[in-house]
């Protein structure tokens, strides 16, 4: 979206990956807040911008990158609760229920909060329709920087 060519560097896990940053090896790194608040805090480190549509909780001086120049940018991480395709639907409505209503108590979401994550809950048809658009646009990318090959197109 910003027509930036970055090289990406294939590591064993964010750790090494995260010692190379601080280390000066590595220009740049997008991955989660919560592994890099310690270098943050400690001043090794200097956070641009968050890629979710709108600013963390844990974080909320941190721009987002569409904020910063990128509009439309979103690249945000959720987590998520399956079932197998055919689950009777009492049995979805339970647990999604139960999910909300965890996610709905105060020392939880806080937890979550501190962990750099955005709690929030759905109904099953959200997050279906939520996993479709992701699969969708994920779909595109894939074709269009030729990742799955291996190759990638030119600049």
């Amino acid at each position: 979206m910003s027509g930036i060519d970055v090289v990406g560097i294939q590591y064993k896990g964010s750790g090494p990956a995260i010692t190379e940053l601080v280390g000066g090896q590595v220009q740049m790194r997008m991955t989660g807040a919560l592994a890099l608040a310690p270098h943050i805090k400690a001043g090794k480190l200097r956070p641009l911008a968050i890629t979710s549509a709108k600013r963390s909780p844990a974080m909320p001086e941190l721009p987002t990158v569409a904020e910063s120049g990128v509009p439309g940018f979103d690249v945000s991480v959720w987590f998520g609760v399956f079932m197998p395709a055919g689950a009777p639907r009492y049995a979805v409505v339970a647990v999604n229920e139960r999910i909300r209503k965890m996610l709905e108590a105060p020392e939880l979401r806080q937890r979550l909060v501190d962990q750099g994550a955005d709690p929030a809950s759905s109904t099953p048809e959200e997050f279906g329709a939520l996993v479709k658009a992701d699969l969708a646009r994920w779909t595109k990318v894939v074709k269009a920087t030729g990742v799955a090959s291996g190759d990638r197109p030119g600049p």
